[in-house]
């Protein structure tokens, strides 16, 4: 199964499950289809398969390993906070520029005490 997709749909698990119990009909098992049971091995064996490639090397499984990493590292950061560090790298005077023009303004002085609590 794994030499056509590393990561078949579900139709794809149904129909080679119903195709092994029809080979073999001493699989089936008694319930609703026979061989629903068999989807769900099929779906466990092909994850340990995959995860043994993994460690193996595979390049399609490192490629999608590394998309998922550079998902993640982009949902957990600070965007908040990384912008403010942005911002103090490319105009480090920037807070004190403000202060000098509209010392007065109320809705970015905690934004700019937050900047200073950050130096």
């Amino acid at each position: 199964m794994y030499m056509f997709k590393a990561y078949p749909k579900s139709e794809e698990y149904n129909s080679v499950a119903k195709t092994l119990t029809d080979k073999h009909p001493c699989l089936k098992e008694p319930g609703s289809s026979g061989w629903h049971g068999w989807k769900f091995r099929l779906k466990f064996k092909m994850g340990n398969f995959r995860q043994k490639l993994h460690i193996a090397g595979c390049s399609e499984l490192t490629i999608n390993s590394q998309k998922r990493d550079r998902f993640r590292r982009i949902v957990s950061t600070d965007l908040v906070k990384t912008f403010f560090d942005g911002l103090d790298k490319y105009m480090p005077g920037f807070a004190d520029w403000y202060r000098v023009r509209d010392p007065k303004k109320g809705e970015l002085k905690t934004i700019i005490q937050s900047l200073d609590e950050n130096k």
